[in-house]
């Protein structure tokens, strides 16, 4: 029987934070031992430390994950097995899935993220859907990703002017070439949502940022889709000087949206509470994203918050061989 492929677990870390978590997490996964080796990269720009990271890997397979995820014991083999199906993919990824020990805001947060009301079919992104199948880019994340390496390494790796949705505009470049991605629901891993709201508008006004930044990069028809919530934004502020009755029309509709949304999300999981703060986490979603676009059009890409001579430092936390992290 043919040795399993080798993998390279790449995580990008933030010095002075907190324990790399994903280490202790990765010990009950369901591999062989020596066939995985694991790189912590540390820096403040993770586009440019996934890079170095994955220059320095020896495994065949790539698998990204975030240094606060909690991988599923058969992770591995599943990503495996997604690539032996779809000989032509290059990238193999599912959900990443909140813990149910998370507390009430968090559980709110995460209601927001498998809301189709904000996240259309991104949806998968965040919740164990359907069943392993080529997809877009709109249902993968990069906290829970596997690359063929070569591959990563011929198209060029990581946009390092982008951070985040560096892993989106990949992806474009990789379809581009004619690869294809795979969505697996049972790759899963599971990570915690933002512990506060302020932690949760930079997150979603971050993503808004990066998408735009990835438009002015590679357009494309579903990133101008994706600028309707900038729309929103500019629509709201001019309601500021100029509100006559028919300008306000177009608030019916979408309160009666936003309403359904969260009736549904109180009737399906049985929290009124939780309900009631979609009525008004899913607007806030939508103005924190439009804002966000609206500032990557002025943020300089590249631009990243890195203290002077800041350098990317590489740990080989366990190296191809070795049977303990």
């Amino acid at each position: 029987m043919n040795a399993p492929p080798t993998i390279s677990v790449v995580v990008p870390h933030k010095p002075g934070l907190e324990e790399v978590r994903v280490l202790k997490a990765l010990e009950p996964v369901d591999y062989p031992r020596a066939r995985y080796e694991v790189i912590v990269a540390e820096g403040y720009h993770p586009s440019k430390q996934r890079n170095q990271a994955v220059a320095q890997a020896r495994g065949e397979i790539i698998m990204f994950f975030d240094d606060d995820v909690r991988p599923d014991a058969k992770i591995f083999r599943r990503v495996v097995a997604g690539f032996e199906t779809f000989p032509q993919a290059a990238v193999v990824g599912g959900p990443s899935v909140i813990p149910p020990t998370d507390n009430f805001w968090q559980q709110c947060f995460a209601r927001v993220f498998r809301s189709r009301v904000t996240m259309g079919r991104s949806i998968a992104r965040y919740e164990s859907m359907g069943e392993r199948r080529a997809t877009s880019e709109s249902e993968l994340i990069l906290c829970n990703l596997a690359m063929r390496r070569e591959v990563f390494a011929k198209v060029g790796g990581f946009d390092e002017r982008l951070w985040p949705n560096e892993e989106n505009e990949l992806f474009d470049r990789l379809r581009a070439n004619g690869y294809d991605l795979v969505y697996d629901p049972q790759v899963i891993v599971y990570r915690s949502h933002r512990p506060n709201l302020a932690a949760f508008i930079r997150q979603v006004s971050g993503y808004g940022r990066g998408r735009m930044g990835q438009t002015l990069i590679r357009p494309s028809l579903t990133c101008m889709v994706r600028m309707t919530p900038a729309a929103f934004v500019l629509y709201l502020l001019s309601l500021l000087a100029w509100h006559p009755w028919w300008y306000l029309l177009p608030l019916a509709p979408y309160a009666a949206l936003i309403g359904a949304a969260s009736a549904w999300h109180a009737i399906h999981n049985r929290t009124l509470a939780g309900g009631l703060m979609s009525l008004w986490l899913l607007p806030l979603a939508h103005v924190s994203y439009g804002c966000g676009l609206l500032s990557g059009l002025t943020h300089h890409l590249g631009q990243h918050l890195e203290p002077p001579g800041a350098k990317v430092e590489l740990r080989v936390a366990k190296a191809l061989g070795a049977t303990e992290v």
